[in-house]
């Protein structure tokens, strides 16, 4: 997950010439942040395509991969909270349970879907690219608690 967004960062953090030109530095981490929040998004929609494949019909499966996008618009963590509760409440609630146990990374998820935003369409972002870095890891949080929450536990 992230694959190219993680070879980005390391790639900066050997690089000199990055570390040393805020400027540089700051045009990479928006570039970076609107990566890592697209793969993000293919992720996410692949986890619950594997969960249709795993559990519905070929038919339910190919209603799934062509109503996802219209159905799952953001990747906030609330829209992917209504997603699930189109599926069933359980599956709504456990997912709120697990961004409950770590509140902090839901925020920083949701600043990089926000900041996201304010890159591609208003050409601005606050985000520095340490914090992008500290970032990353809310994102496996939200996927993993997506997966968990598909799969019942």
């Amino acid at each position: 997950m992230l694959t190219k967004t993680m070879a980005a960062l390391e790639h900066a953090e050997r690089s000199a010439h990055i570390k040393d030109d805020p400027m540089i530095k700051q045009l990479l981490a928006q570039h970076l942040i609107v990566l890592a929040v697209a793969e993000a998004e293919d992720h996410l929609e692949e986890i619950i395509l594997a969960h249709f494949r795993a559990t519905t019909t070929p038919a339910a499966q190919n209603l799934a991969k062509s109503c996802l996008s219209s159905l799952l618009r953001s990747v906030k963590t609330s829209e992917i909270s209504g997603f699930l509760g189109r599926l069933g409440d359980e599956y709504k609630d456990r997912f709120r349970v697990l961004m409950g146990k770590d509140e902090a990374s839901e925020t920083r998820f949701n600043n990089l879907v926000i900041n996201r935003h304010s890159v591609v369409h208003e050409a601005q972002c606050n985000v520095t690219f340490e914090e992008l870095q500290g970032s990353i890891p809310s994102v496996h949080y939200v996927c993993e608690s997506l997966e968990k929450s598909l799969n019942g536990g």
